[in-house]
């Protein structure tokens, strides 16, 4: 319920669009909810409603990749393929 009330403040449905408050209970719902942790992660790597941090949003893909959600690996590989691409840049 949590993360859909989340949904709710996110996308402006029944509400206006406010992404701290959707970031909020996407926290909330974190706790215990695969989804939500995926939701956060995204938050975290655009900058959404909170400020941008990648070291976050990749705990938190990490997080979501333990349970079942699906498209966490979609994530888990863009910051894989970002961090070969760095650091094959640097060396």
């Amino acid at each position: 319920a949590q993360n859909n009330l989340g949904n709710c403040y996110n996308y402006g449905k029944g509400t206006d669009k406010m992404k701290k408050k959707a970031f909020e209970w996407y926290t909330k719902s974190a706790i215990s909810g695969i989804e939500a942790q995926l939701n956060i992660g995204i938050y975290y790597n655009y900058g959404k409603g909170v400020d941008k941090n990648e070291t976050k949003a990749s705990e938190w893909f990490l997080k979501s990749a333990e349970g079942a959600w699906k498209c966490r690996t979609k994530y888990i590989g863009k910051f894989y393929h970002k961090a070969i691409y760095w650091y094959k840049s640097y060396t």
